[in-house]
């Protein structure tokens, strides 16, 4: 069940907050790998706190571990909020300025780890794919095409 959870926060794009007791279930390394990936995909979660029994130090790192990807998400709503307030935006595709909803597009993208693929509803909709002269790697391309979902 606690696999199953972790896979549902993992493609979840609307929580925001998670307050779990996971006391006496009986939650195995398996299950805490899991939550931590969960944890690392979702961008939109803004608090997340687990009640366990634990050993301490394990507890402890997994608390680190959790509060790390709790202030990058809030890192990314406020650079998401930053980029949205810049100015109008233009559905121009030049990479000439910050107006352009392409150019937010892949500012952002810069900043979601590597799993992620939800972008904010405000720059969803912009051109797909990063001009060959813009992207040196396949990583780049990767990353710009699956940036799709809505944040």
């Amino acid at each position: 069940t606690g696999v199953a959870m972790a896979a549902a926060v993992k493609e979840n794009s609307t929580l925001k907050s998670l307050h779990l007791d996971l006391r006496w279930t009986g939650v195995g390394d398996q299950t805490r790998e899991q939550w931590l990936e969960a944890l690392e995909r979702n961008v939109v979660l803004q608090a997340c706190s687990f009640h366990v029994c634990w050993e301490t130090a394990v507890a402890e790192e997994y608390t680190e571990r959790v509060q790390k990807y709790m202030e990058r998400n809030d890192a990314l709503e406020f650079q998401r909020h930053a980029l949205a307030s810049l100015a109008r935006c233009s559905f121009d595709t030049a990479f000439c300025s910050l107006k352009e909803k392409a150019f937010r597009r892949c500012v952002f993208c810069f900043f979601l780890p590597t799993p992620c693929t939800l972008m904010p509803y405000e720059f969803a909709n912009a051109f797909h794919a990063l001009p060959s002269h813009l992207s040196d790697s396949k990583e780049a391309w990767r990353r710009q095409s699956q940036c799709c979902g809505h944040v």
